[in-house]
């Protein structure tokens, strides 16, 4: 799992291929093709996180970009975990191909707690070549509410096929049914 750094803020439009990290095997080793793909970046006031496929996108939920809709994990969907110094709070983001999110604070696996308010989110989606979309986490929300730095331990993961739904991890969680809330194995950026 790699974090990039820039100095800069992205302003860059969105394409495939500034995904730079591909998930090809689902939970169950199942080979996924085309594979899940996404980038993590840090510019100075946000953390991107980015995702796609080239596979025609599959209905889902009614939100649009920028849109928070819960239930987003009953569809397409990707996810970003990111876990705080002690590896049991952690926050999870749900990014759907539309560019819909949602999010929400852990305190143990499972076990979610008041979220409050997360200002400044930035969304954009396309649908072109499949799908591709992007989530803008506020640096100055993460910090104080998950200790965020670039070696925070983070995982992510897609839901995909639905309504069949494969699970996809890019850290290995273990084994067992997918369970996408296994904080203690996420990873530092390499």
């Amino acid at each position: 799992m790699e974090l990039e750094l820039h100095s800069q803020p992205l302003t860059q439009p969105l394409a495939h291929d500034c995904l730079t990290q591909e998930i090809c095997h689902d939970w169950h080793g199942e080979p996924l093709s085309p594979p899940a793909r996404y980038r993590l970046l840090q510019d100075p006031t946000h953390l991107w996180f980015i995702a796609g496929r080239e596979e025609t996108i599959k209905p889902g939920n009614s939100g649009v970009c920028g849109d928070f809709v819960e239930g987003l994990w009953r569809y397409d969907v990707a996810e970003l975990f990111i876990a705080g110094p002690n590896s049991k709070n952690y926050l999870e983001f749900n990014l759907a191909p539309n560019g819909a999110w949602w999010a929400a604070r852990f305190s143990a696996p499972r076990r979610s707690e008041p979220l409050g308010e997360l200002p400044q989110v930035v969304c954009d989606a396309r649908q072109e070549q499949g799908w591709l979309a992007a989530l803008g986490l506020p640096l100055n929300w993460l910090r104080p509410n998950i200790a965020w730095s670039a070696n925070s331990p983070l995982n992510v993961c897609f839901i995909l096929d639905s309504p069949e739904q494969r699970f996809i991890s890019a850290c290995d969680l273990g084994t067992g049914e997918p369970d996408f809330h296994r904080p203690a194995r996420f990873q530092a950026p390499s």
